[in-house]
C-alpha cells in the first residue's frame, strides 16, 4: 500500500528538479506550455499537480492516497486550497519545498507513531 509519506516525498522530488516547479497550471512541458499533470511531456508541476503525478500511478488499490497527502500539505500551508496557495504571486519554489519538507516531517511522525502500536 502506498502511503501519504511516499507520495509527499515523490512529489517533492518532482518539484525540486531544476525546472520542476510552476505556477498558474498543474503542469507544463519543456516549452512551458500548460499540459495535464498526467501527460508524459509534463516536466514541471505546481504543488497540487506534483501530488497527483506522484500518487495516481502508485495508487493501484484505489486508496485515494493523494487526498491524504494533500491533507498533510494543507495543514502546513493553512489554506483550504493548495492550488491558490501555490499560485500566489509572491510564492517561491523555496517556500513550496519548505512546505513539503514540513508535511513530510509530519507524515513521518504519524507513520512512526502508527508503527509503534
Amino acid at each position: 500500500m502506498v502511503t501519504p509519506l511516499q507520495v509527499l516525498k515523490t512529489a517533492r522530488k518532482l518539484i525540486a528538479k531544476k525546472e520542476g516547479w510552476t505556477k498558474g497550471t498543474c503542469a507544463r512541458n519543456r516549452s512551458g506550455v500548460p499540459v495535464d499533470w498526467d501527460e508524459s511531456s509534463a516536466v514541471s508541476f505546481c504543488a497540487y499537480g506534483a501530488i497527483y503525478r506522484a500518487a495516481i500511478p502508485l495508487d493501484s488499490a484505489g486508496d485515494r492516497v493523494h487526498l491524504k497527502a494533500e491533507d498533510f500539505l494543507k495543514k502546513v500551508i493553512q489554506r483550504p486550497t493548495i492550488q491558490f496557495w501555490n499560485d500566489e504571486w509572491e510564492r517561491t519554489k523555496k517556500e513550496v519545498l519548505a512546505a513539503f519538507d514540513q508535511a513530510i516531517a509530519n507524515a513521518s511522525k504519524k507513520t512512526t507513531k502508527g508503527s509503534r502500536r
